[in-house]
């Protein structure tokens, strides 16, 4: 008994740690699936922002440009002096940030030039503003080469956001996706593992269950059998009892007989 018992418990508990081991697996994996969609939604995130930094700073380098044009006053500079450090500051971290797609690699080339004519035209403005004066800075300005080099610049910076938008949708629905599996096998998991253990628990029930039954007839079978011996003990006891008795009615009956014939015979 104790040995049928202590086995269906080492398999019982043998599988249960396999489902175990099998479910954290699984979870493990998924978690780790989650953590890179989370980190490849961040990344975008911070090329999407890193594009939009490129656009502002262009657009304070024009503000300052056109606030020295107009005035002469060089405090305007400001934002044009600060932005022309940092843009390319952007554009390299742009570069870095894209270096594992070929597409987005493509369109930060192509815009590096625009944003390098871009800052050329606003740097001819300014220096002949200081060295010309108005008429011949302005003359610059009012020639539109300056924005067509910002219209064609809007465009490779719009495809660039487009893209990492189809990747920020397309990484956000992967992550959603291995979320909703991970809540499924979580769910899964503490189903599969209230049934496994009750089914192992009933196992082990019935195991006991059957081998006290055993027990209990075995033990209810020797004792039908002790009863039996008894009683036939009794039986055989009482006969000879019986037949002693009666030996003993005999016995004395034989010696009343003698003595009542020796009597006859004296007299």
């Amino acid at each position: 008994m104790r040995s049928t018992v202590q086995t269906r418990l080492i398999i019982g508990f043998t599988l249960a740690a396999i489902l175990i081991v099998v479910l954290g697996t699984v979870s493990y994996q998924t978690t780790r699936t989650l953590v890179r969609n989370a980190e490849s939604v961040d990344h975008t995130h911070q090329v999407i922002e890193a594009l939009d930094t490129i656009r502002s700073l262009l657009k304070d380098a024009e503000t300052g440009q056109r606030g020295f044009v107009l005035t002469g006053a060089e405090d305007f500079l400001e934002p044009y002096n600060a932005a022309t450090v940092a843009v390319f500051e952007s554009v390299q971290h742009v570069t870095d940030l894209t270096s594992d797609n070929a597409s987005q690699q493509r369109r930060i080339a192509e815009a590096s030039p625009l944003i390098q004519a871009k800052l050329d035209e606003l740097s001819t403005t300014i220096h002949l503003r200081r060295t010309e004066g108005f008429d011949s800075a302005i003359k610059i300005v009012l020639d539109r080469s300056g924005k067509h080099i910002m219209d064609e610049l809007r465009l490779v910076l719009g495809d660039m956001t487009r893209e990492e938008a189809r990747l920020l949708r397309q990484r956000s629905v992967s992550t959603e996706n291995a979320a909703s599996f991970a809540k499924a096998v979580a769910l899964f998991g503490t189903l599969m593992s209230l049934v496994f253990l009750s089914a192992v628990a009933a196992m082990i029930a019935r195991s006991i269950t059957r081998n006290l039954n055993q027990s209990i007839d075995s033990v209810t079978e020797s004792s039908s059998r002790l009863n039996a011996t008894v009683e036939e003990h009794e039986k055989i006891t009482y006969q000879q009892n019986t037949a002693f008795s009666e030996t003993l009615a005999t016995t004395s009956e034989l010696a009343q007989s003698a003595r009542q014939a020796g009597d006859q015979a004296t007299s």
